[in-house]
């Protein structure tokens, strides 16, 4: 499928309407082949909304690479199930345990309606807490994620927990290399 990058999606939506499969599938194809930080979160919804599993596989794969580089929009954006998916993810790239909850920070902050209290507890229940350093686990608390009885409770279950598992789960480790440093 050739069609000028900014026909892609219009085609895609075209392709829906007349149901037309393999314009939609060739679409998609386009779609993932050009996935970018700052197009992989738009893309995933494309691909769930268009029932194009390619396209959400490749979407998924893109955001949990380039996590802790998405435009601030785009993670402001991200549907509360979306951040769930990917905070499930060992895959998920990031620094360390505390740059993703400074992440949830963020996207919680950009919410013009707040999530709900059972949709943050699912959030929170994704972080590991046990990864971060005591120093940071203490300032979090300070953090309005963290400012509900329930919350608190979520980060007692999740290092207590801890204590009785011999393995904690790490995330995949983002590398970065400065000129000169190799």
């Amino acid at each position: 499928c050739e069609a000028d990058e900014d026909l892609i999606v219009p085609l895609l939506e075209a392709a829906s309407l007349l149901q037309i499969q393999a314009l939609l599938e060739a679409a998609g194809d386009a779609i993932a082949a050009r996935l970018s930080r700052d197009s992989c979160i738009g893309a995933w919804g494309l691909g769930t909304r268009y029932g194009l599993p390619s396209l959400v596989a490749a979407a998924q794969q893109q955001t949990l690479r380039c996590f802790m580089e998405l435009p601030e929009d785009a993670l402001v954006a991200m549907p509360q199930p979306t951040l769930c998916t990917l905070l499930a993810q060992d895959e998920l790239v990031a620094q360390d345990e505390q740059a993703v909850f400074a992440r949830l920070v963020q996207w919680h902050a950009g919410q013009s309606t707040p999530p709900t209290q059972q949709q943050l507890l699912e959030l929170l229940k994704l972080v590991r807490f046990p990864l971060m350093p005591s120093v940071f686990v203490k300032s979090a608390m300070a953090s309005p994620l963290m400012a509900t009885v329930e919350a608190q409770q979520v980060l007692t279950t999740s290092l207590l927990e801890a204590r009785d598992t011999p393995t904690k789960r790490r995330r995949s480790v983002q590398w970065r290399f400065t000129e000169g440093s190799l």
